[in-house]
């Protein structure tokens, strides 16, 4: 059984605006990413990304939360957030400076 303190945030990125959900896990071969709409109690639309370079990673946060509020102001925050997070997981050093 899985505990609040074995998945929390230190192990998860997780973003949501009320309509979009994005939740990103650090593994041995990358980030693993994924998008879904909320529908009721559920989601809906679920895709998933792999990602080896946290750059493309950062990148795509920050399209799939322009696309979801329309605004490049907050895509650009939450990847920087998402670039953030993803250096301070454990594994291999990572370099997140830039996340065109």
């Amino acid at each position: 059984m899985t505990t609040d303190r074995e998945i929390g945030e230190e192990y998860l990125f997780t973003w949501s605006d009320g309509r979009a959900v994005l939740i990103a896990e650090r593994t041995p071969e990358g980030v693993t990413l994924a998008r879904a709409w909320r529908s009721g109690d559920g989601l809906r639309d679920v895709r998933r990304w792999r990602f080896v370079e946290p750059k493309r990673f950062a990148g795509q946060i920050r399209r799939l939360v322009r696309d979801a509020t329309g605004s490049d102001a907050t895509g650009l925050a939450v990847a920087a957030q998402a670039a953030t997070w993803l250096a301070l997981q454990p594994g291999p050093e990572v370099d997140v400076s830039s996340s065109d």
